[in-house]
């Protein structure tokens, strides 16, 4: 039975709470940041004695928490350590709202962009004009290979399905075909536009090399009067076009046909759809290397909490709270 976390924090005020929820009050040895931080460390442990009780469900019961062995050193350590781990989750709050004003900045480009409420100065005066998907390009359903002959899977060539739309960009893919495989699926070049019509209506993403993908998706070859990365964004700011006609079945569907036939505004130059899917994939990218430096930064502060909470690396106390510990070692408690 796998469980994906165990929620911690600590009340700022008196609170009530049902059944679900296990209190912990700390006595005079411990500071209750320090065993939050420890609880959040050693969670992949916690995980291992939830008890199950249904799909996808478990508990931790009282007694089990309360025979829960913590390493605490003294209390000036546990307060230098929680005051390390803080200055890092400081950091990492900040990252996290640099990366929420970058997203918000980037649909606000977005809406003023992609309806032509905002326009660049040397395309003034050119109305914006509705085409249909079918005028941007060729649209290609995907297809997949037997799942029954295991010789068309697992090879090097990139296989696309939804579960791989997790971004601007696919350049890899959960699912690979071999040369045979291959030769059965359909593939498209680099560059090409992927929506997903069968399911998650209206996800998409761009090709980033030469794939095949699955019948869960059409894939636009943008022709020589449309920018594919311009299209990408125009279909990413309106999910809503896809998903009204995706009918009223249990499992939503956009078929081939009426998918061609839905349209858009816009700009009848290839330039200024240039100009602004330059703009908004330079927005892009900069959400993106914020997100690889919270994510550099999180490793880092989950490495050190291992270290510092097992008392592998002994923190400096400096005034006021006393010399190095030295020779205290740590001792350990039941919760």
């Amino acid at each position: 039975m796998l469980y994906k976390r165990i929620p911690v924090c600590i009340t700022k005020r008196e609170v009530a709470f049902n059944q679900d929820v296990k209190a912990i009050i700390v006595n005079n040895k411990i500071l209750p940041k320090y065993l939050l931080y420890w609880l959040l460390a050693n969670e992949p442990q916690l995980l291992n004695i939830v008890e199950p009780t249904g799909i996808g469900a478990g508990k931790l019961t009282t007694d089990v928490l309360s025979k829960i062995e913590v390493k605490i050193p003294p209390l000036a350590e546990q307060r230098k350590i929680a005051e390390i781990l803080g200055s890092w989750d400081a950091a990492l709050a900040l990252l996290d709202r640099r990366i929420a004003a970058a997203e918000q900045r980037k649909r606000g480009l977005m809406q003023r962009l992609l309806t032509g409420r905002v326009r660049f100065p040397e395309f003034e005066g050119e109305a914006w004009r509705e085409v249909r998907i079918l005028d941007m390009g060729k649209v290609i359903t995907g297809n997949t290979p037997s799942k029954s002959h295991d010789e068309f899977y697992s090879g090097k060539f990139p296989w696309a399905s939804p579960a791989d739309m997790n971004g601007p960009e696919i350049l890899y893919t959960k699912n690979t075909l071999t040369q045979s495989g291959k030769k059965i699926a359909r593939i498209v070049p680099k560059g090409s536009v992927l929506i997903t019509c069968i399911g998650s209506i209206g996800k998409n993403a761009m090709a980033g090399t030469n794939l095949a993908f699955n019948q869960q998706i059409n894939a636009i070859v943008t022709n020589g009067k449309f920018d594919n990365t311009f299209v990408y964004y125009l279909i990413d700011h309106q999910p809503h076009k896809l998903q009204k006609y995706s009918g009223t079945t249990s499992v939503p569907i956009v078929n081939k046909s009426t998918f061609e036939r839905i349209k858009y505004l816009v700009p009848p130059s290839i330039d200024e759809q240039r100009h602004i899917a330059a703009v908004l994939d330079a927005c892009d990218r900069e959400i993106a290397l914020l997100r690889r430096k919270r994510e550099a930064l999180a490793k880092q502060k989950r490495g050190l909490m291992q270290r510092l909470l097992t008392g592998e690396v002994r923190p400096p106390l400096s005034p006021p709270f006393g010399s190095p510990p030295g020779g205290e070692s740590y001792e350990e408690t039941a919760g």
